[in-house]
């Protein structure tokens, strides 16, 4: 009979010790944390200080012989021009050279009009002011070529890409932080974050939003080649996941 209730005993007392342990394991557990998935942009703007462009130049003759010595003298008298714009040879690079037979159709016929040797030649001029002087330069003093892809840029888009990037996350950090007031959990701590996408844009004089950032834009010209002025648009999306404890 002891034995029994000695045996008896024993067993609560393992019970007891089992659900002790039970229970602490249970208050031990680590709660799920709250997060919140954010999204945040930043955008800065910059005034345009260097200029890409490219010029072709383009002859037919008899021969291709002769289509390329034109060519060749009219590329010469191109560059010429360049340099007398300060523009360093380490700025400017051949892009395009080609040969090819110029044809037209008369009465359904294909006929021959020459050989065409085509030559494209890419430039930056970092004296951005000094462009439509160099437009006005080209276009009345050489004939028969083109130019193209002109391309508004900034020698200060990497510092800006930097202060979008900050911009961007503050943004997501200030939507955080007003979620987190909303659940009284105003510890927030960011886990992971994610960039999206980083645009780089000109946009011409006119809109709103410019007018109110560039008071410092240069004045447009009154006589020559009018060249658009705005600014470069950086902008940076990202998105940030964030603890709130």
């Amino acid at each position: 009979m002891k034995k029994n209730v000695k045996n008896t005993a024993l067993v609560l007392i393992l019970a007891i010790v089992l659900f002790s342990m039970t229970s602490c394991l249970t208050l031990s557990e680590p709660q799920e944390p709250v997060t919140v998935t954010v999204s945040g942009t930043g955008t800065v703007y910059l005034q345009p200080d260097m200029v890409n462009f490219s010029i072709e130049v383009s002859e037919t003759a008899p021969t291709t012989k002769e289509a390329q010595e034109l060519t060749n003298q009219k590329i010469a008298k191109v560059l010429e021009l360049l340099k007398k714009h300060n523009i360093e040879d380490k700025d400017i690079s051949t892009t395009a050279l080609s040969f090819s037979t110029d044809y037209y159709w008369d009465n359904g016929k294909k006929s021959s009009n020459g050989e065409c040797v085509s030559q494209s030649i890419y430039v930056t001029m970092k004296n951005i002011e000094a462009f439509s002087t160099l437009a006005d330069a080209l276009g009345t003093s050489i004939s028969g070529i083109s130019l193209y892809n002109v391309k508004y840029e900034s020698s200060k888009k990497a510092e800006a890409s930097i202060e979008a990037r900050q911009k961007a996350y503050q943004n997501a950090l200030d939507k955080a932080t007003q979620y987190s007031k909303e659940v009284n959990l105003l510890n927030v701590q960011a886990n992971s974050i994610k960039e999206g996408n980083v645009n780089y844009s000109f946009n011409a004089k006119g809109s709103s939003v410019m007018l109110a950032k560039a008071n410092d834009m240069v004045e447009e010209a009154s006589t020559g080649t009018q060249v658009p002025t705005g600014l470069i648009t950086v902008s940076v999306s990202t998105e940030v996941q964030f603890i709130l404890k």
